[in-house]
């Protein structure tokens, strides 16, 4: 084991450390502490349930909370899969791997993957997975290990896709500043599409067709029509999703990010005079382009996609792309100068998000406990079904964090939040008897009648009504 390995362990199990120390139950958490339910398979996800059934040799239906064992595990494949095509990309070795792995493991986005008790763990295998291609050098191997490695990725969690794109694109940068020829990095490109495409056919029509999917897999999953209406919906769809990147840029990483971009164009254009080879910089700009693309990825091409923070894995990818890049266009000092500017906010960030979600997580657990107190004392406790109406308030330290960083703001788990789940099971969880999520005309209802009349606790957080077969808590 050498030292860049070395490194980058540490720099894993220090992460993971302030990680699994948050000790919070995160989005889908809430449910399958509760239920112990697998159902990934319904998601698409099949590989995700035979994951966590190997862990107890299929013994049960029932899903045991094990962390974080899943998640250190995968999370050391991912140190040897990442380091290692790093390594191949570059042609090297040195801090410069140490330095684009921290910065990968460092994207804001990442956390809210990794936060995850029951998820994190597979979705860290399938960008592990995504990674490991990029440690072969032979077009043979690099395209079978691609097959077959992007097929089971899907199968994990497909935005991890998003990841391959970016190192296929880093790979272009990388290929033309070591003066490879044009027809070589095209066949290249060519040859990663080829693969991408190809695994996407296989996981949707051997895999996909095999499976029982629900409504909300099969409406997320349609492709957009080729047609007029198709690219306007793929257009807006970008829209989208670069306004979420530019939530990110406006928490601290934008201003250094930009200055290393410009200080990169600008020796790119040198380099390339230097060297009477102009068209390094269409590979370098196509190369920067693609990694960008991969912070948000294929998902721009559904039908009706969902933004939320887990799939902007790739926007790890495009950050670390410009050290790669700096590496051999710019004096090595400079390089890591200007890493460490973009790293120290990144760095913030997560400490931020961590503090945030830990304290949001304490707060909404003891409204809770309050919650429960006020049903059990009164007749709301003989009710059966039960509706959240609004939004509770921010702990003091998680608001306060996401007014300076706002990217935490997608990111903090959500809890008590209108007609979501995650309150009902949150309830559950810490005593209340099984109760049910009224139905949404039901609700509504409910909602509407609730007045003095049926009010049975008031304070500066929620009230609590009993209606005549709802429980409902509005929240201020």
């Amino acid at each position: 084991m050498n030292k860049t390995i070395k490194i980058n362990y540490f720099i894993l199990f220090v992460i993971l450390f302030f990680i699994i120390t948050c000790n919070i139950y995160y989005y889908d958490d809430v449910f399958r502490s509760y239920w112990g339910y697998y159902g990934w398979s319904e998601d698409g996800r099949p590989f995700a349930d035979l994951f966590y059934k190997s862990f107890i040799f299929f013994r049960s239906e029932s899903i045991p909370d094990i962390y974080p064992l899943p998640l250190v595990l995968t999370s050391v494949l991912l140190v040897i899969s990442l380091t290692k095509a790093l390594q191949n990309i570059l042609s090297k070795d040195g801090v410069i791997v140490n330095i684009a792995f921290a910065i990968f493991m460092l994207n804001p986005f990442l956390l809210s993957n990794m936060l995850f008790r029951y998820d994190g763990a597979f979705m860290i295998l399938s960008i592990a997975l995504s990674a490991i291609p990029f440690i072969f050098t032979k077009s043979r191997t690099f395209a079978i290990s691609s097959l077959l490695c992007l097929t089971i990725s899907l199968g994990l969690y497909q935005a991890s896709i998003n990841v391959y794109i970016g190192l296929a694109s880093v790979v272009v940068a990388m290929e033309a500043l070591k003066g490879e020829k044009f027809t070589s990095i095209a066949s290249r490109v060519l040859l990663s599409v080829t693969c991408v495409v190809s695994s996407y056919v296989i996981y949707s029509k051997l895999i996909l067709e095999s499976l029982s999917l629900n409504n909300n897999f099969s409406k997320y999953a349609q492709i957009v029509e080729l047609n007029k209406g198709g690219v306007i919906n793929v257009y807006e769809n970008i829209i989208n999703a670069v306004r979420k990147i530019d939530v990110a840029l406006h928490s601290g990483i934008g201003i250094p990010l930009y200055i290393f971009l410009s200080i990169i164009a600008i020796s790119s254009v040198f380099f390339a005079i230097k060297r009477k080879k102009f068209q390094l910089l269409f590979f370098i700009a196509i190369s920067i382009f693609g990694c960008f693309f991969s912070s948000f990825g294929v998902s721009v091409f559904g039908k009706s996609p969902v933004f939320v923070s887990r799939i902007f894995m790739g926007f790890g990818v495009f950050i670390m792309a410009l050290p790669l890049i700096g590496s051999v266009i710019l004096n090595w000092r400079i390089n890591y100068l200007l890493s460490l500017f973009i790293a120290i906010p990144m760095l913030s960030i997560f400490f931020a998000t961590i503090n945030a979600s830990r304290e949001e997580f304490k707060f909404q657990n003891n409204l809770s406990l309050q919650m429960i107190n006020d049903i059990n004392n009164s007749k709301a406790k003989y009710l059966d079904f039960i509706v959240i109406d609004g939004y509770a308030k921010n702990s003091s330290v998680a608001s306060i964090n996401k007014k300076i960083f706002p990217v935490i703001s997608d990111i903090l788990p959500p809890i008590f939040t209108n007609r979501y789940d995650g309150g009902v099971f949150t309830l559950m969880r810490n005593g209340l008897k099984d109760v049910v999520s009224a139905e949404p005309s039901a609700a509504d209802k409910a909602v509407s009648i609730s007045d003095n009349g049926n009010l049975i606790s008031d304070n500066n957080i929620y009230s609590i009504h009993a209606t005549k077969d709802i429980i409902v808590i509005k929240l201020k």
